[in-house]
């Protein structure tokens, strides 16, 4: 691979040019590699340029993902390489996957987002993981009987690393409501903000910065404006921000979106003068990371989970193991 990395493009409309790949051999390798069951993990360690947008073909094929340790030192990142490494390769696994969704009339499969390769109406993966997500949205395209459920299933085929040939499958059923209110009422926040993350991150591929950081806060407004035009009733300002308790925190997740390093137009001379890593990598590797990673990954993901440690003193209990309690959480 050829250096491209160009600090001159950073913050710049043609920056997202950098998170194109430069070459289709690891595209073609991984569709190879995905027709012989593998699957591609990559534990970089980083202490220049890697080209990681052309490089992360392999694990998007394969249904695999990266492991990203920039500026890596051993002193920092041994205990994180240690459970990443160990998790890797003690978790739940199944091989040789075909998954297909199917919904009830009235509904109907619109897109599959993830890393596989996607054969009609089937997805196939040559491994899945318990660590591993990926999207489907769905589209209204008839009329629901508002007496009825409306119902969704995901069916997995799939091998035990035994080698038996089994199938498991997950059925929803969905009240139907003509009320708009119920939507908003019975939304998930973590289904929202995955499904916002992921479309963000693509259009930042695809387009320059800005509209893609407009895109995204324009879906997270239309979500509240519709909600006040359609479901707050009596006398309300019409500057005041009314918000369904649902999704009363989506604002504060996507702020922290638009602002982490995936979306944030950083110019060069922004970056620390003693950072040896990649700005381009580094976004990749978030794309990539928000593409894969299940719905409570994504939220402390964007925004840190906050601890009180002034208090340890006096909630500190060793456990038979000699460990200490966890500190109380405020998010």
């Amino acid at each position: 691979l050829k250096p491209r990395d160009a600090t001159s493009l950073y913050g710049q409309d043609k920056e997202p040019t950098l998170q194109q790949p430069q070459t289709d051999f690891y595209r073609i390798l991984g569709e190879k590699m995905a027709s012989q069951y593998i699957t591609v993990d990559l534990f970089l360690f980083a202490r220049n340029y890697l080209d990681l947008a052309t490089l992360d073909d392999l694990p998007r094929m394969t249904g695999g993902c990266i492991y990203y340790y920039p500026s890596f030192s051993v002193e920092q990142h041994i205990e994180k390489l240690y459970y990443e490494l160990h998790r890797n390769m003690t978790r739940e696994t199944a091989f040789d996957c075909v998954i297909r969704v199917r919904t009830s009339a009235g509904i109907d499969v619109d897109e599959y987002i993830g890393h596989f390769i996607q054969k009609g109406p089937d997805i196939q993966i040559p491994t899945i993981d318990s660590d591993k997500a990926f999207l489907v949205t769905l589209k209204h395209d008839d009329s629901l009987d508002e007496r009825s459920w409306a119902y969704v299933q995901c069916a997995l085929l799939y091998s035990t690393k035994a080698g038996q040939r089994r199938i498991r499958v997950h059925t929803l059923s969905l009240p139907t409501t003509k009320l708009l209110s119920n939507v908003f009422k019975f939304s998930d926040l973590e289904s929202v903000l995955k499904y916002i993350s992921v479309k963000g991150s693509l259009a930042w591929l695809s387009t320059k910065p800005t509209a893609a950081i407009e895109k995204t806060i324009n879906f997270c407004v239309s979500i509240f404006a519709a909600y006040k035009k359609h479901c707050v009733t009596g006398n309300s300002n019409s500057g005041q921000l009314v918000l369904p308790e649902a999704l009363k925190l989506l604002p504060l997740y996507v702020l922290s979106l638009i602002k982490s390093r995936l979306m944030v137009p950083l110019p060069v001379k922004y970056l620390p003068s003693f950072s040896h890593f990649s700005q381009s990598d580094l976004r990749t590797f978030m794309h990539d990371f928000l593409m894969t990673q299940p719905l409570h990954v994504i939220a402390p993901f964007l925004y840190g989970r906050l601890f009180a440690i002034h208090n340890l003193r006096e909630r500190v209990k060793f456990s038979s193991y000699r460990r200490i309690g966890e500190p109380t959480r405020y998010n």
